[in-house]
C-alpha cells in the first residue's frame, strides 16, 4: 500500500470511522453516478455520510479498528455509509493550515447546517474542496465570494 494516495484514503477513512457510531456497508451495483449522487445528498440530509473507496483499504482500517467478518461482504462496487455525531468543519488556522474542528450541528435545510458549537465569531471555514484537504494541509485562500464566504483552494498546494 505504499502508494500515497492509498495512504491518504486510509487516513481519512481511520478518521470518518473513528468519528462515526456506526457504519453500513452498502451495494451500489446497477446505480449510475447521478444515482450514487442522490443517495449520497439523502444520506449527508439524514446525518450522515456515503464514502466510495476501494475494498482493499476499507477492509485495512476496519481490521485495524477490530473488525473482522467483512471480506466476502466487500466485493465489486460497495460503499460505507457512516452513521454518528462526528460531525466536523475544516478551518483555517495560522499560515493558511487545515485544522479539523468538531461541532455541534443543530438544524439543517437546503444545504446549509446551524453550529450550534466548535466555531468562533470570524473563523474562517473551508466551505469548497473540503473532500480534497487534510488536517495539517497549507491551502491557498481564494477571494471572499459575493456572499462574504471564504474559500480555499483546496487539493491546491500553498505556494512554498
Amino acid at each position: 500500500m505504499a502508494n500515497p494516495r492509498n495512504e491518504a484514503t486510509v487516513a481519512a477513512l481511520r478518521e470518518l470511522l473513528a468519528d462515526a457510531k456506526t457504519f453500513f456497508v452498502v451495494d451500489y451495483q446497477g446505480l449510475s453516478a447521478g444515482d450514487l449522487g442522490t443517495l449520497r445528498a439523502s444520506v449527508r440530509a439524514a446525518g450522515g455520510r456515503l464514502l466510495v473507496a476501494k475494498n482493499t483499504l476499507i477492509n485495512v482500517v476496519l481490521k485495524e479498528q477490530g473488525i473482522d467478518g467483512f471480506d466476502a461482504t466487500l466485493k465489486g462496487p460497495t460503499a460505507l455509509v457512516l452513521i454518528g455525531d462526528g460531525a466536523h468543519v475544516y478551518v483555517l488556522g495560522e499560515g493558511d493550515v487545515v485544522e479539523r474542528r468538531r461541532v455541534t450541528v443543530g438544524q439543517r435545510r437546503s444545504g446549509e447546517a446551524e453550529i450550534l458549537d466548535g466555531l468562533a465569531a470570524g473563523e474562517r471555514v473551508v466551505v469548497r474542496g473540503v473532500q480534497k484537504v487534510r488536517e495539517g494541509q497549507p491551502v491557498r485562500v481564494r477571494e471572499a465570494e459575493a456572499g462574504g464566504d471564504v474559500t480555499a483552494a483546496a487539493g491546491e498546494p500553498a505556494p512554498s
